[in-house]
């Protein structure tokens, strides 16, 4: 008996120790769009640091960068994100590659001519690229959408959405992010003669279907979510919600009390949705039931400018105007406030929100409702950044108009 317990604890522990390697070995989650693989904001990783040291977490590089307001995105241990400059008249905008270690450029590709900010808030792109399998896609602030290749930056093809689909560029310039369902890259073009979406094939820049009106001046992208084992592409335009499916066909459609924003929607498990713009309105939340989308309140308190904010465990997380709130999802209700953000945002990782100010300071906050605890802060990037962060494999990477850095925060 005692030599069988024996043979049974030392299988059990090679067990053990097979499933750690395993675990070990697992790749990291990407960071592939906008606002992570689900667009929610949320990194799925546990055991970070709980508190920071007074300088802040351990800098792993810094880089000087051109103007963008471009995330960075991260797939398989290269980094990925936009620049431009004016070495030339008139200047040209890029899609660029880098090495997860050090910063160091792997490749750089031009996308289109550099666009001037008419306000003077910053040039430059301010798309976000997308990587999809083999390739990165990239759109320029005029609106030329562009395929290469990820590991060499070769260019597989392009399409010009003013060309092909009427479009009148926005005042500041194509700022949506494109989202993909299988080989169909979804865009909302605000094109004209029913052109107002598109559905591109992912391989070759065909356009596959166009459907809708729209105007582009909104700069709002559009969210990939599953309600009732179906795909909808949700999108904020005009004074609409739209959602379609990947043939473009309307699945639901709810007039909105206020025009689009530029903060993306926030899907709230299983068929709710967040969203919210400086405007009288503020906030509001609908339910989706089959083909019927239904008010279930709508609250001033939270105005989100363009940083996108939150949701987890009942409450949402983000910007009204210059502070971070804390709101619940029931009603819309304040639960705290925190001033002093500016035009800030933020992410979320092992329950707890890795916060950026305008002016480049950056802040470990508890996601609770209990109060706003902070557990961190220091100067993490000098100058405005308005570019939320982006996280991956401990790891968490902040840009504004002339630099990028990388901290380590496990």
């Amino acid at each position: 008996m005692q030599k069988k317990m024996k043979q049974f604890s030392f299988w059990l522990f090679i067990l053990i120790v097979a499933q750690v390697s395993i675990s070990a070995q697992e790749p990291a989650h990407d960071w592939n769009q906008f606002r992570g693989s689900d667009r929610n904001g949320i990194y799925p990783e546990k055991g970070l640091l709980t508190e920071w040291p007074e300088n802040g977490p351990e800098l792993l590089w810094k880089k000087k960068i051109t103007d963008s307001f471009s995330e960075v995105v991260i797939s398989d241990n290269i980094l990925f994100t936009c620049c431009s400059d004016t070495l030339e008249s008139p200047g040209s905008e890029y899609v660029a590659a880098y090495k997860i270690e050090n910063g160091e450029e792997i490749w750089k590709t031009r996308i289109d001519s550099i666009f001037i900010d008419p306000d003077g808030w910053g040039n430059g792109p301010r798309s976000t690229p997308y990587v999809d399998e083999n390739l990165v896609f990239a759109q320029s602030s005029f609106g030329k959408l562009i395929a290469v290749d990820k590991l060499t930056g070769e260019l597989k093809w392009q399409l010009d959405f003013m060309k092909e689909f009427g479009t009148i560029r926005p005042r500041w310039g194509y700022a949506r992010t494109i989202s993909i369902v299988g080989d169909i890259i979804f865009a909302f073009t605000g094109g004209t003669e029913g052109k107002a979406f598109a559905g591109i094939n992912k391989k070759t820049g065909k356009v596959v279907w166009t459907t809708g009106k729209g105007d582009f001046e909104s700069y709002s992208s559009p969210l990939v979510v599953n309600i009732d084992g179906a795909t909808n592409i949700v999108m904020a335009h005009d004074t609409m919600l739209t959602s379609l499916n990947e043939k473009g066909e309307v699945l639901w459609t709810y007039r909105m009390p206020t025009v689009a924003g530029n903060s993306m929607p926030v899907f709230v498990e299983p068929n709710k949705f967040f969203v919210s713009r400086v405007s009288r309105v503020g906030s509001f939340l609908i339910e989706v039931n089959g083909k019927e989308a239904k008010p279930v309140w709508d609250n001033p308190t939270m105005q989100c400018n363009w940083s996108t904010p939150v949701y987890y465990n009942g409450y949402i997380y983000g910007f009204g105007k210059s502070s971070l709130q804390c709101i619940s999802i029931e009603d819309g209700n304040a639960i705290w406030s925190k001033r002093g953000y500016g035009k800030g945002s933020a992410i979320l990782v092992d329950g707890k929100l890795i916060a950026i100010t305008e002016r480049g300071t950056m802040n470990l906050v508890e996601a609770t409702p209990e109060a706003y605890i902070e557990k961190g802060s220091f100067l993490a990037i000098d100058g405005k950044s308005w570019t939320a962060p982006s996280f991956y494999d401990g790891k968490v990477f902040l840009r504004n108009l002339t630099e990028m850095v990388a901290y380590k925060l496990k």
